[in-house]
C-alpha cells in the first residue's frame, strides 16, 4: 500500500537528488512554531519570550510573525521580513478500508480550515490529484466534500483490492491450516485441502508453501520506497508559504497461525523432519526488517518546512478460530511518528478520523513564524539542527528540527 501511494508521486515528481546551489554569506531562517500549554495554543508570546539555537548556538531573531489562517494577528520585526502566508495542503490516504466518517472530518476542514488561495493535493492508494483554484467558484463545498469522499472511497476500494485480497487468502490458508493439524474447522478454509491430487502429499505440505509465499507477497505490498519518500520532500520543498500535510494512517493486522496451532503442529509432526523446516521457515518471514536511512529522511522532511502530521486510526480485527490476527502496523507507525515529529507535527491516535482531523487541522492553522540570519560554513550539505525554547515556561513546542546549509533539489 505504501508503496501504491508513494509510487503515485513518484509518477508526476521528480526523482529527489541532491546538488548544491551558490548561497549568499548568511541565510534568512524561517522556522514556524507552534507552542501549547496543554491543548490550548498560546498566543501571547513575544519575540523576547522565544530563544533559538542552531547546533546549540544562540540566535538572534530578527522578526516574529503570529498567523492564523494565512493572515497575520500580531508583528514584532528587528529586521524587515516579508513571509510568504500562502498555503498548500496534502492528505495522504495509506487505508485499506473506508472509513465513512472521513466524510464529517473533510466537511470540517473545507468549511473552517480552507479558504480561498489555499491549494490542497490529495493522495490516495490509486492516484494524485489537486484540486483547481477555481473548484469553489463552480461547486459549493459540501458539493466538493462529496466529490473528494467519492473519490477516497473509489480509489481506497480499487487501489486496496490486492492487498485486501491477499488478507483473505492469507486468512483462509491459516484457518485450513489449524483445521489440518487437529483443529477446529471453520467457513474460512481453502479448499485446497479436499482437491489433493497427489494422494503421497499431505495437505499440509502444499498449505505451507503457500502459506509462505502469500506472507512473502503481502509483505512485498508493505515496501516502504525510500526514494518516494524523498521526491515527496522535494516537492514541497520547492513550494513558496506554509505546507500542511495529513497522513492517514489505519490499523494493519496479518493473519498468522496461533500458537497453540503452532504446538500442534511441532508435537504432531515430530518425525516429518521436512515439515518441521518448513514451520521453522516461517518465522524468517515473520521477522521484518525496514531498510531504511530514517535519520536522513527525518533531516530531508525537516529542510522541506512541510509540516507532516500523522492521523492514526483503529481497525477491529475480526476474530477467526486457530487464527491470530497479529498488528503490524509499528515498523510503519515508526517511521510516520519520526517523520512527523522532525517536521514539527502532530501525531494523533483516535478511533474516529473525524474527531482527528478536526483536531489537528485545527492545530495547525495557527502558530508562530520566526526568522533569524544563519552564517554559512565550510561544511557544504551540512545539516543545521534547531532548538527552540519558551523561556521561564514549560510548554510543548513544535518546530521543525533543523535545515540543510544548501539548497538540496
Amino acid at each position: 500500500m505504501i508503496k501504491k501511494i508513494f509510487g503515485c508521486l513518484m509518477a508526476v515528481l521528480l526523482a529527489s537528488g541532491f546538488s548544491l546551489t551558490q548561497e549568499p554569506a548568511a541565510r534568512n531562517i524561517e522556522i514556524p512554531v507552534r507552542v501549547f500549554d496543554g491543548k490550548q495554543f498560546v498566543d501571547n508570546l513575544n519575540i523576547d519570550d522565544f530563544e533559538i539555537y542552531e547546533n546549540s548556538i544562540r540566535q538572534d531573531i530578527n522578526a516574529l510573525y503570529l498567523t492564523e489562517k494565512a493572515h497575520v494577528i500580531r508583528q514584532e520585526s528587528k529586521q524587515p521580513v516579508k513571509p510568504d502566508l500562502s498555503r498548500h495542503f496534502c492528505f495522504l490516504f495509506q487505508i485499506t478500508d473506508f472509513n465513512p466518517r472521513l466524510s464529517e472530518g473533510m466537511a470540517y476542514f473545507f468549511n473552517n480550515i480552507f479558504q480561498s488561495g489555499d491549494s490542497v493535493m490529495l493522495i490516495t492508494p490509486l492516484k494524485q490529484y489537486s484540486l483547481s483554484a477555481k473548484a469553489l467558484e463552480i461547486k459549493s463545498r459540501e458539493d466538493l466534500v462529496k466529490d473528494i469522499i467519492q473519490v477516497i472511497r473509489r480509489d481506497t476500494l480499487s487501489g486496496s483490492a490486492e492487498y485486501n485480497s491477499a488478507i483473505v487468502d492469507l486468512r483462509r490458508i491459516v484457518s485450513s491450516i489449524s483445521s489440518a493439524s487437529g483443529g477446529q474447522q471453520t467457513m474460512y478454509q481453502t479448499s485446497i485441502d479436499t482437491t489433493i491430487s497427489d494422494s503421497q502429499v499431505s495437505p499440509l505440505e502444499q498449505l505451507l508453501p503457500n502459506y509462505r509465499e502469500t506472507l512473502e507477497k503481502l509483505e512485498n505490498m508493505r515496501i516502504v520506497n525510500e526514494e518516494s519518500f524523498l521526491a515527496f520532500a522535494s516537492h514541497f520543498k520547492s513550494l513558496p508559504g506554509q505546507k500542511i500535510a495529513f497522513l492517514f494512517y489505519q490499523r494493519e493486522f496479518r493473519p498468522e497461525l496461533d500458537s497453540t496451532t503452532m504446538n500442534r503442529l511441532v508435537s504432531n509432526y515430530q518425525g516429518n523432519q521436512s515439515l518441521l523446516n518448513q514451520i521453522q521457515d516461517l518465522f524468517q518471514v515473520y521477522y521484518r526488517d525496514v531498510d531504511m536511512n530514517v535519520d536522513r529522511m527525518k533531516q530531508v522532511f525537516a529542510d522541506s518546512s512541510v509540516m507532516m502530521n500523522l492521523l492514526f486510526f483503529n481497525k477491529t480485527p475480526e476474530q477467526i478460530p486457530g487464527v491470530y490476527m497479529r498488528e503490524q502496523s509499528e515498523d510503519l507507525y515508526q517511521i510516520f511518528s519520526e517523520l512527523a515529529q522532525s517536521t514539527g507535527g502532530i501525531v494523533n491516535s483516535a478511533q474516529n478520523p473525524a474527531t482527528a482531523l478536526k483536531m489537528v487541522s485545527d492545530t495547525a492553522d495557527k502558530c508562530y513564524l520566526l526568522y533569524y540570519n544563519s552564517p554559512l560554513s565550510d561544511i557544504q550539505s551540512r545539516f543545521k539542527n534547531i532548538k527552540v525554547v519558551v523561556k521561564g515556561a514549560k510548554y510543548r513546542i513544535l518546530h521543525r528540527q533543523g535545515y540543510f546549509q544548501l539548497e538540496i533539489r
